[in-house]
């Protein structure tokens, strides 16, 4: 919803002038608030709606501290591992799992092996898919390439 709407440049603006970094760091707070508060157990529309405007303070101002630190090399190569590392966490990140990987779940083994599969899994099977993927989709249309390149 937060990339549909940045697309029209009258909610870029709007957004530019009023998430200011003062609110940012406001609905920082609020939303760590939010993850410390004892007894809750579910998700709010409220802390997703938080979290889509951080992320897009940082896209709309790529040039403060907080877009430097999510555009620096190492998060990059964690966000194209993203996919890859929330798959394999499973089976590497739960303690008390099956015992033959019991050793590589513990810290920081668990990470550790985390980050090497998805990597690896990532270079091997999800980049080759991906071109595979590119190769039998249809020619991008002229709506299709316009909303891209907006966001």
């Amino acid at each position: 919803m937060a990339a549909l709407l940045l697309a029209n440049a009258e909610n870029r603006k709007w957004m530019m002038q009023y998430v200011t970094t003062p609110v940012w760091a406001g609905l920082m707070v609020i939303y760590a608030l939010f993850q410390i508060i004892p007894g809750r157990h579910l998700y709010s529309i409220w802390e997703s709606a938080i979290l889509a405007t951080v992320v897009v303070w940082t896209v709309i101002r790529p040039d403060t501290l907080a877009g430097k630190i999510l555009e620096s090399n190492p998060l990059k190569w964690i966000g194209r591992l993203s996919y890859s590392l929330y798959l394999w966490q499973q089976l590497f990140r739960i303690r008390g799992g099956c015992k033959p990987l019991a050793w590589q779940q513990e810290f920081p083994f668990g990470i550790v092996m985390t980050f090497l599969v998805a990597a690896l899994s990532y270079k091997y099977i999800e980049r080759p898919l991906i071109r595979v993927g590119h190769r039998l989709a249809p020619p991008q249309t002229p709506g299709r390439t316009d909303l891209a390149e907006a966001i």
